[in-house]
């Protein structure tokens, strides 16, 4: 599988553009992935799904940038069945090793997560959230504690918590 996109900013004049190629082997619940974009960064990703046990996918996904030397890698774990969405990454940068954890369950409409953020080059926890929310095909109501504050919102079908910039749908 081949994909490729591109853009252009009028205002700005930039160009961007990315080459994928994808290669599935099915039987065994692997997925190759190669990316390469104008910035001229390189991404590998290797995604393995289903096979441990049901509902497990295992990924590990890097990038590298010969101009820069930049490297990073990550390593996504997650878990999902009908009532609960677990989710661990751990990402390696020049700037140090997060660790990014997140749950959600989910019972009868009713939903309940949460999610945090460990720095390991500082030692603490720099994100935690927590969130119930209730579902039905009219009404979605979610109210969130996070760093003190506590948003309240009726809008959005899904419970935002997954640390890794994707949503948790139950």
């Amino acid at each position: 599988e081949f994909k490729s996109s591109g853009s252009a900013n009028t205002e700005t004049s930039k160009v961007a553009g990315t080459l994928e190629t994808k290669y599935k082997w099915a039987e065994h619940g692997l997925t190759f992935t190669e990316k390469w974009n104008t910035d001229n960064t390189l991404g590998t990703e290797i995604t393995l799904e289903d096979q441990l046990a049901k509902g497990l996918k295992l990924t590990f996904d890097s990038s590298f940038s010969p101009n820069t030397g930049k490297k990073s890698g990550k390593i996504k774990s997650g878990y999902q069945r009908e009532h609960i969405n677990l989710g661990c990454d751990v990402d390696y940068d020049i700037n140090g090793t997060a660790v990014h954890g997140a749950a959600v369950v989910g019972f009868e409409g009713w939903l309940a997560g949460y999610q945090m953020t460990f720095e390991a080059g500082r030692n603490r926890v720099t994100q935690s959230n927590f969130a119930v929310g209730y579902k039905t095909d009219q009404l979605v109501q979610t109210s969130m504690k996070k760093h003190g504050a506590l948003p309240c919102s009726s809008e959005g079908q899904y419970l935002l918590l997954r640390a890794t910039d994707s949503f948790c749908p139950l």
